[in-house]
């Protein structure tokens, strides 16, 4: 299991100076961030039919359930769905009151912003959903047990297709770049083949679709189409999660008696690459890599996205009422929005403190599956740390941070059903009060079978006891730390970049349009630029390149926090005056210069040979993927002689 290739991924480097700090003008601000792809999938069997049949419980494996008690850290909201009636208006476009949906249309009428909380009967007796809590898990588990990445968009950004082409349409004014890739191109394909079954696949289940059989077919990895009832071809999970119910005795637990109207909730840009793409030149906006960056220029998505949390709770210094002014937009509180705003919703949050409870159910789990399961309830980390999961709408606000307490309970299947009573009560076949996984000791003894096989697959090149001395999972653990940290505001150009007990990190506010900050395309920082790690461990790649994401051969890794090595300078030469070093003779012959060249060819991969003025033929790279470039192009390039013999040539502008 798990015999893959560690790929070399290209590696995201932060916009920092020589001495490691921040640069303020090429620093990004965003409430989110994220965490690294895997370099590796962790297979749980090689062979789907290896799995235990629903139909017996196998005596070797674990059935039981988990007791979770959940506690909102900060104002949580899931919204309710349509009731019968509101279904049906909804269809005939209407509001609420009946009328016809316009442009005069109220917002809080409209029926998609009812403000309710999820309920099943009485709007006053809120439930959290147990497919939304079953997300969350399941989000945190791909993650840690290095699982697939599926997840990703394969639609193309910004461009139309005529005829199977790509055609570059729009005014002048609004052009938008066309790209040839999509997202889910730049993730390479050894990360998501259908065939591999991760942890996540192995708890909660799945269904192969026709797209995904037909693949695997054409590869040679299944010789026929698997029948129905085939565990290739889909099975049922052996994880059930229930609702999570308000905890009696809680009479106050809404942080607000009216709904209120928080600030825009937008959908992400992932056309914004300088965040959501790995950049290996941070500091310099034209050399950005993009979704159609030409070799040398590898790229792949920058990986899972989260949300800091930002200490919206009473203990971190701040009252209910800040905390809700933290959420609300202001104009609405100053009763200066537009009633009917197309862009703003509504909604009944509940306060930081109110408990809630509910169960994990599992069957026929193995220790590591067990184990990967104790983590993803009860992250593994520091031992000083507290670690919070994130639910519900409004994260980027700093909403739905809520800790988890579970404790274990493992059922004993021939006690169970030798008796039918235990006393006054059913027999469950559990015994005592259980394993508490807030216990650090029993938190490492259930996991350890989990990390240890992780660990093995990921061929480290140093000795690691546990899942939080690896980097990514270190990053992990940093956006999922409470209290987090909170955006300082108000906006300002200077601020992106904060300090905070004299060291610097990135702020986590969302940047302006205007002034425009994203004009000059500023990089967004990895989670590493908040603070010290639980660990720095990578894996050993077995491999120079990795297909099918558009990736070749790479850079060299450097560390993810630090600008390129600086080579020192020579006995008696200044740091800051790199020409004091003496080059060597045959360097000192070598010169670049700006010149015109003609295309002799048309570009391909982000390189064409051209002319220089002089007839001299050469390699000219960093083309950009537009406009379409043809032989007879003049275009500007930075040229390298050598011994006055045109060596080689970089793009630097169209004539």
């Amino acid at each position: 299991m798990s015999n893959h290739t560690v790929l070399n991924l290209p590696k995201h480097r932060n916009p920092v100076d020589a001495n490691g700090n921040l640069k303020p003008n090429r620093t990004a601000s965003a409430p989110y961030n994220f965490v690294p792809l895997p370099e590796v999938v962790v297979t749980v069997v090689d062979d789907a039919n290896d799995w235990p049949d629903h139909d017996r419980y196998h005596p070797k494996r674990h059935t039981g359930y988990f007791e979770v008690t959940l506690t909102t850290k900060s104002p949580l909201y899931v919204r309710c769905p349509f009731t019968r009636d509101e279904f049906d208006l909804d269809e005939q476009d209407k509001d609420r009151n009946g009328h016809k949906v316009d442009n005069q249309t109220r917002y809080a009428d409209r029926i998609k912003n009812t403000p309710h909380f999820f309920y099943t009967r009485d709007p006053d007796q809120p439930l959290i959903p147990g497919s939304s809590l079953r997300g969350i898990l399941r989000s945190v588990l791909e993650i840690v047990s290095y699982g697939k990445v599926q997840w990703v968009t394969d639609k193309n950004l910004f461009f139309r297709r005529e005829n199977g082409q790509l055609t570059f349409f729009g005014r002048a004014q609004m052009f938008r770049l066309p790209y040839s890739k999509r997202p889910i191109d730049l993730v390479p394909t050894e990360l998501r083949r259908p065939e591999d079954i991760d942890y996540a696949e192995a708890l909660f289940g799945f269904v192969r679709t026709k797209k995904e059989l037909d693949d695997m077919n054409q590869r040679g990895v299944i010789q026929e189409i698997p029948k129905q009832g085939d565990k290739r071809r889909a099975y049922a999970g052996r994880v059930y999660v229930t609702d999570a119910g308000l905890v009696e005795g809680q009479p106050d637990f809404w942080l607000s008696d009216d709904p209120i109207t928080p600030n825009i909730l937008a959908t992400p840009k992932p056309t914004a690459f300088q965040h959501y793409l790995t950049q290996q030149q941070p500091n310099n906006k034209n050399q950005l890599d993009h979704y159609d960056s030409p070799p040398p220029h590898e790229t792949v998505i920058r990986g899972y996205k989260r949300y800091w949390h930002q200490g919206l709770n009473p203990d971190e210094g701040l009252t209910f009422e800040q905390i809700r002014e933290q959420i609300e937009d202001e104009r609405a509180r100053l009763g200066q929005l537009a009633a009917t705003s197309t862009q703003h919703t509504q909604f009944k949050p509940i306060k930081p403190g109110v408990k809630f409870t509910f169960r994990v159910y599992f069957e026929n789990l193995s220790d590591r599956e067990l184990g990967a399961l104790c983590w993803t309830l009860h992250p593994l980390g520091g031992s000083q740390k507290e670690y919070c999961h994130h639910l519900g709408m409004g994260k980027p606000l700093g909403m739905g941070a809520v800790k988890l307490e579970a404790t274990l309970h493992l059922t004993d299947h021939p006690t169970r059903y030798a008796l039918l009573f235990d006393g006054d009560k059913w027999q469950t076949g559990t015994t005592g009060s259980g394993e508490a996984l807030a216990d650090r000791s029993t938190l490492e003894r259930r996991t350890h079978e989990f990390e240890q096989h992780v660990l093995s697959a990921l061929r480290l090149n140093t000795t690691c006891q546990r899942l939080f001395e690896l980097k990514r999972i270190g990053m992990l653990l940093k956006m999922m730390e409470w209290p987090g940290f909170r955006p300082v505001l108000p906006p300002a150009p200077s601020n992106r970049v904060v300090t905070e007990n004299g060291r610097q990190r990135p702020n986590t506010r969302y940047m302006t349009i205007q002034p425009n900050e994203y004009r000059d395309r500023p990089v967004l920082p990895n989670p590493q630029a908040f603070g010290g790690l639980t660990g720095e461990a990578e894996p050993a790649s077995s491999d120079t390149s990795a297909s099918g994401g558009g990736l070749t051969t790479h850079r060299p890794s450097h560390d993810l926090g630090s600008s390129p090595p600086v080579p020192s300078p020579p006995k008696g030469a200044s740091q800051a005056s790199p020409k004091a070093q003496k080059p060597k003779s045959r360097q000192a012959k070598a010169t670049t210069k700006k010149e015109l060249v003609t295309l002799v060819e048309g570009v391909k991969g982000g390189k064409a040979k051209v002319q220089t003025e002089e007839g001299e033929i050469i390699v000219c790279g960093n083309f950009p993927p537009y406009p379409q470039a043809a032989a007879g192009m003049r275009c500007r390039a930075e040229v390298t002689r050598q011994d006055g013999k045109a060596q080689r040539a970089i793009f630097k502008g169209w004539k």
